[in-house]
């Protein structure tokens, strides 16, 4: 199992991966984890439309260099078939690389994924779908580490405050949050939209405008 190590990764998404290879019965020894960082790449940080592509190539090139020093051939991805039918640059490097997608080419889309983690009692069978944290810095703002460790303080202040699977998206001057239906109604109803817009101020972020809005 190969895991990539990346600043665009959050610490909860680290430690979900690590749990779920432990309900997998997969050893420390059978973990190789690569180190990555397309924040160190321009076309990555310039966050235009190709920006998914620079990343997939840059960490399956990474991935491939070091399981063809180990003697595998293979690389699996988990793209399933609704993936192929939306626009997803990134495809375009899975495929340039020759990566093996097998629940694509089964047919499977994401409820019949869900439907057999469900039957094998694994953790995340109804985990809410996510994305990496570049992926919530609007287009055309460029990435840095700076506001990629903003996105991730302050999903981690709502979670805390008990807010499930919600994306905090940096565009310029605004701040928009995706929350759940549930959340919605709680931060409407609470202290809980005022409290985060303090918390912003501390990450230099006063003065944005914060939206909430319901996540689809």
């Amino acid at each position: 199992m190969v895991n990539a190590v990346s600043e665009l990764v959050s610490r909860e998404e680290k430690d979900n991966a690590e749990n779920l290879l432990a309900e997998m019965g997969i050893s420390e020894h059978e973990r190789l984890y690569v180190p990555v960082n397309p924040l160190h790449l321009d076309e990555f940080t310039r966050n235009d439309r190709k920006r998914c592509y620079i990343c997939k190539t840059q960490m399956y090139k990474s991935f491939l260099l070091q399981l063809n020093s180990k003697g595998f051939e293979i690389l699996l991805d988990g793209t399933n078939r609704e993936d192929l039918q939306s626009d997803r640059p990134g495809l375009q490097a899975i495929e340039e690389l020759s990566i093996k997608t097998p629940l694509a080419d089964a047919g499977l889309d994401k409820r019949e994924i869900r439907s057999l983690a469900n039957d094998f009692q694994l953790s995340n069978h109804d985990k809410p779908s996510n994305s990496c944290l570049a992926t919530r810095i609007l287009t055309g703002i460029r990435i840095c580490s700076q506001n990629v460790q903003q996105v991730e303080l302050c999903e981690g202040f709502l979670t805390k405050s008990g807010v499930s699977a919600c994306r905090v998206r940096l565009g310029g001057d605004t701040v928009t949050v995706e929350v759940s239906k549930r959340d919605l109604e709680r931060v409407q109803q609470s202290s809980l939209g005022t409290e985060f817009v303090a918390f912003l101020a501390t990450e230099g972020l006063q003065g944005s405008p914060v939206t909430f809005t319901m996540r689809t």
